[in-house]
């Protein structure tokens, strides 16, 4: 439980001072009273007067200003998650990190451009989903499609030369890269967006360009110079510079025709690099921003539920009550009465209250099959909900039905929420380490373990001091060893059995060969001539 606005409950220091007031009154007004009317007169004269009523009057009004200061103060307590969706465009950034991109015809080199002129393109493409290719004799995904730009400036800071050790520039591998990141979709919100100098030698980025056109939109950025740059070497051979095969400089030179005619062949079109912002802001507003928009993923808020009308309620009901009382003994049963006739009218018009979840009710009752059927119903009407997901695994794992509750603790990881991740991380551990203990054969239950244990390990990278997380991992890594020993003491004792039975086979072919000799050799003898004696 927390507070909205916690600064109005040091209103509540006034309640104090007005109980301090009251005593002090009541004793001022005995006193006034005792002056005015002879001690014989006062029991007469003050019969009518109920002292008790007074303070119960009192006591209700103080009940009131507490709940009013209370509800002011917002109490909170649980809280519900709310889906926004967020529309935009997937956006892959693949810059070349070949040796050529040394070259210093741009400041301070082709790639500190190209790293700057990225970060210049991130920072106009607030919604968009953007990731992040490193491409060289091969390619890589340095940073998937996020919307947490952060992340990919991260990795963008990370790219130099001798990230990627096969040399080259391969921009075909760039593009086959992006075209498996993206997955299914169409050229209206997938864009790739290549940074480099074109010099492609191994493969032909052209054709591949034209068979993913109708997925992919591409866009090449161009570094460098059309009458080329010396390509420095770093390092040890620093001052240098790179030599071909017969020990001549190498000259490395912007091949703007073919960067052209890939960009073309998918839809969009080619950049040379040279005044810096204006040249990203032509990519953004004519290529980027030329193709639609698409909902790219729903993003949950977390919403507090709020309580106040819990304090409200009582403190207008004490209100309410405190008019009903009456200080006077004469009208002692009338005031009940009235008392009575107030509380029954705040029965008869009762606070609204937010109504519990059904699933969450059956889930809490135990009936975990009548939970399920109210979760799967939530989800079809939600069915990109991580938070849905995440309560069809719970209720499923309940049941029993560990296969679906992978399927949804799975699905639960895309939440962006980490605190729901991490419980699906958490559950996805224990479903699979269930899993195991149900397998019969040691390799699925070792997988499982091992796939267990991954997720644990992940919970914990996320919150390290999850305790839970923490013990149920050690847990499986120690029933993982001992089975794993186990396993290999069997597979110890099936090769020592067939490495018995192999030689018993041996001795027995052995046998058979031997026996198989001493009929042969029997067979010649008694195929041989025998002597005979000359005739006379």
């Amino acid at each position: 439980m927390n507070l909205g606005e916690p600064v109005w409950l040091w209103a509540l220091a006034v309640i104090p001072l007005l109980i301090l007031l009251f005593i002090y009154n009541e004793r001022r007004r005995q006193d006034l009273v005792r002056r005015v009317v002879a001690p014989r007169l006062e029991p007469r004269l003050a019969a009518n007067v109920s002292g008790a009523g007074r303070a119960l009057r009192f006591v209700l009004l103080l009940l009131g200003l507490a709940g009013v200061i209370v509800a002011l103060a917002q109490p909170r307590w649980g809280y519900t998650w709310e889906e926004s969706k967020r529309r935009g465009r997937d956006v892959l950034i693949a810059v070349d990190v070949s040796k050529s991109m040394l070259a210093t015809d741009l400041t301070p080199t082709r790639l500190g451009r190209a790293k700057l002129a990225v970060q210049d393109l991130i920072a106009q493409l607030s919604g968009d989903r953007v990731g992040l290719i490193a491409f060289a004799g091969s390619a890589f995904l340095q940073a998937p499609l996020t919307v947490d730009h952060s992340a990919v400036l991260n990795a963008l800071q990370e790219l130099d030369t001798e990230i990627i050790p096969l040399g080259g520039t391969n921009i075909a591998a760039a593009i086959r890269t992006a075209h498996d990141a993206f997955g299914k979709g169409e050229s209206d919100h997938c864009a790739l967006i290549i940074f480099t100098d074109g010099e492609e030698l191994e493969d032909d980025a052209a054709k591949v360009a034209e068979r993913i056109k109708d997925a992919v939109r591409i866009f090449t950025v161009g570094l460098g110079s059309n009458d080329g740059s010396l390509i420095p070497l770093v390092g040890e051979h620093s001052g240098e510079f790179v030599k071909d095969s017969k020990g001549q400089i190498v000259k490395s030179r912007l091949d703007e025709e073919r960067l052209a005619t890939i960009a073309e062949s998918t839809g969009g079109f080619y950049v040379h690099l040279l005044s810096g912002r204006a040249d990203i802001d032509r990519l953004v507003h004519d290529g980027l921003g030329e193709m639609n928009a698409q909902d790219i993923d729903a993003k949950l808020s977390r919403q507090p539920i709020e309580r106040y009308h819990w304090p409200l309620g009582v403190g207008l009901a004490s209100l309410l009550l405190s008019t009903f009382v009456n200080e006077r003994r004469r009208s002692a049963f009338n005031a009940a009465r009235s008392a009575t006739i107030g509380l029954a009218a705040l029965f008869l018009f009762p606070l609204s209250s937010s109504a519990k979840n059904d699933g969450v009710q059956a889930y809490e009752e135990k009936d975990y099959q009548r939970a399920l059927k109210a979760f799967t119903e939530q989800l079809s009407r939600e069915p990109h909900s991580p938070q849905r997901q995440f309560n069809v695994g719970s209720a499923a794992y309940q049941k029993g039905d560990l296969e679906a509750a992978l399927d949804a603790f799975s699905h639960a990881l895309t939440s962006p929420d980490p605190g729901l991740r991490t419980k699906a991380e958490y559950n996805l551990g224990n479903t699979l380490f269930q899993r195991g203990v149900a397998q019969k054969k040691n390799e699925p239950k070792i997988q499982d373990w091992r796939n267990a244990l991954e997720h644990y390990e992940q919970a914990l990278k996320v919150e390290p001091k999850n305790a839970d997380a923490a013990y149920n991992a050690e847990v499986v890594r120690k029933m993982l060893a001992e089975l794993e020993k186990e396993q290999q003491q069997q597979q110890q004792q099936q090769q020592q059995q067939q490495q018995q039975q192999q030689q018993q086979r041996q001795e027995h072919q052995r046998q058979q060969q031997e026996q198989q000799r001493q009929r042969a050799e029997q067979r010649q003898k008694d195929a041989a001539p025998k002597d005979q004696k000359p005739r006379k």
